[in-house]
């Protein structure tokens, strides 16, 4: 088995969602195109993922993509270097390993392996990781799947509300339509209390992709889903032990950043 070494090829084949349009849709995407100039990033398949995260609501659509493109301006999340984000790698609380069935990159955050204070470099580690992320998907997959590791992580490494405030608002306002899943394991008490403060102001669809496992929810959180197995979503050999997998995927730091820091 595979040790230190990420897995950075999905399982083959894979089953590419239809990106098929309605012409209403078309319409639309070609009408915020001659708002929007093509880049780098602004590209149709971004127009679109901006179009479905409001709703095919045009005029909302074009401001987010624009409060987007200022903000990428002023964060350079497509500059941030290895280098800049290096000292926060190096406990392996953020671990990009392997793909989902359907072929979406597996990004692991693990906060009770948290390294440093609370600030805009945690910002940018994990912004980093989402970028890297983006470049590993194969051609068609638009998303990516997070593991949410909360073992080991106390009051004193806990992300602050403010962080997780930050960290929302930078994937919802900035990625829109980029996470596919996302599974909660071991919660705790934080997990909880974020739902009781913040789950109020979960937009309902990214609510629905996270996942709680194999524990209880309490009742104020019924609405929040629950899955006993991960490896109904993602194949073994692509799953970390400790979460039920195969990959027997062992922590090295030197080795991990180099693959990683190639992509």
């Amino acid at each position: 088995m595979t040790k230190s070494v990420p897995i950075l090829k999905p399982k083959v084949p894979i089953d590419i969602p239809s990106t098929s349009l309605e012409q209403d849709h078309l319409e639309k995407k070609s009408i915020l195109r001659e708002r929007i100039p093509a880049s780098d990033f602004a590209t149709d398949d971004c127009l679109v993922r901006y179009l479905r995260a409001t709703k095919w609501d045009l005029d909302q659509a074009e401001k987010r993509i624009n409060a987007t493109l200022k903000w990428r301006q002023e964060f350079k999340p497509d500059e941030i270097q290895p280098d800049d984000v290096k000292h926060e790698a190096m406990s392996g609380k953020q671990i990009l390993n392997g793909f989902d069935k359907e072929g979406r990159p597996i990004l692991y955050l693990i906060p009770g392996r948290e390294n440093t204070k609370a600030g805009q470099s945690q910002l940018k580690f994990v912004v980093f990781n989402l970028e890297k992320a983006i470049r590993m998907m194969p051609e068609g997959i638009e998303s990516l799947v997070i593991i949410l590791d909360y073992d080991g992580m106390g009051i004193m490494n806990a992300p602050s509300p403010g962080t997780g405030r930050k960290f929302l608002s930078i994937l919802g306002d900035h990625y829109p339509e980029r996470l596919g899943k996302a599974f909660v394991v071991n919660p705790t008490w934080y997990i909880w209390t974020f739902f009781t403060i913040l789950g109020p102001f979960l937009d309902p669809v990214t609510k629905d992709k996270i996942h709680i496992i194999g524990q209880q929810k309490k009742e104020e959180h019924a609405d929040v889903k629950s899955c006993s197995d991960m490896t109904l979503y993602i194949h073994k050999e692509h799953l970390l032990k400790e979460y039920g997998g195969d990959h027997d995927f062992e922590w090295d730091f030197e080795t991990y950043w180099k693959h990683l820091s190639d992509i």
